[in-house]
């Protein structure tokens, strides 16, 4: 019994591939981290155009009294407006 108590928490530092104990499943779980990696920079990279895009679309939405107040004109707004939303 104590020995299946000490194998028990062994496996929760491995990945689900590299408890097959081979060099190929090691290979997997490093491969599995990078495409999370990538993943995570898609994402995030999204996210950022989505939040560039709402940006503008506020800044396009000001009063001129507002972009008075944060010294902007309309034209500042138009050209900012116009960039695609990758642009930044």
């Amino acid at each position: 019994m104590a020995e299946c108590i000490d194998t028990i928490g062994q496996s929760e530092y491995l990945g689900p591939a590299e408890r097959l104990g081979s060099t190929l499943g090691r290979a997997i779980d490093k491969s599995l981290a990078a495409l999370a990696g990538m993943a995570s920079t898609i994402v995030y990279g999204l996210l950022a155009w989505q939040r560039r895009a709402e940006e503008r679309a506020v800044l396009a939405g000001l009063s001129e009294r507002q972009l008075k107040d944060i010294g902007l004109s309309r034209g500042d707004i138009a050209a900012e407006s116009g960039k695609p939303f990758w642009v930044r």
